[in-house]
């Protein structure tokens, strides 16, 4: 999990520095057109409703019951709703778990789960520049089990609380590219254990594409 949180720091700081420089450029289409006149907006188009199909990966364990989380992949699409600086989110997001667990019999078990997640997520605006807008995000998200390689260790649904920071860089006049990274923590026990009530935790990170409709 700690491998994936320094990738993901790193991932946001490349895109801060290079997607500027390529905003920049006078030859990009998303600014400029032949006749030397900006095609594109002067800034994101991040009104009205967006609709965002990404791909991405996650990594959990198991709070005080855990050996390392595996990272899994994960996918979905999610809706936007809102203003440039306030946004609500929801949608539908295919959500993989993986760890090892000290179960009610004592023996330590790699646990697979799946699950079909539905968002509902805050977004405010904390930084805007000309091709890019940077998001505090935070809410919840509720998780109910799809598939599980030990259904008797593991509950059926979950409460994810969320918190995280979204980036939103212009690509087209009504598209953007988009990255997400979040924290998640379980609310509900995640597995029935031994001696401790073990949660679900750890890091999401979704990229994709967002289309204004």
């Amino acid at each position: 999990m700690k491998s994936l949180f320094f990738a993901t720091t790193a991932m946001f700081t490349v895109l801060t520095a290079v997607e500027p420089i390529w905003a920049a450029d006078d030859t990009s289409s998303v600014r400029t057109s032949i006749s030397g006149e900006e095609s594109g907006p002067t800034r994101l188009s991040d009104l009205d409703m967006h609709i965002n199909p990404q791909l991405g990966v996650s990594s959990f364990e198991y709070s005080h019951n855990s050996g390392g989380g595996q990272q899994r992949l994960i996918g979905g699409a999610t809706a936007e709703f809102g203003n440039e600086s306030r946004k609500l989110e929801t949608g539908l997001i295919f959500l993989q778990t993986g760890a090892d667990a000290t179960i009610n019999n004592g023996t330590v078990e790699r646990i697979n789960t799946s699950y079909l997640t539905l968002p509902m997520m805050a977004k405010l605006r904390i930084m805007q520049m000309r091709a890019q807008s940077w998001y505090f995000k935070f809410g919840f998200a509720t998780a109910l089990r799809l598939n599980t390689n030990d259904t008797a260790a593991t509950n059926s649904a979950d409460v994810l609380a969320g918190i995280g920071l979204a980036g939103r860089f212009a690509l087209a006049k009504k598209s953007d590219f988009i990255v997400e990274a979040t924290y998640n923590r379980g609310l509900m026990e995640a597995i029935h254990t031994q001696d401790t009530t073990a949660y679900n935790q750890g890091f999401v990170i979704l990229a994709g594409l967002s289309f204004h409709i």
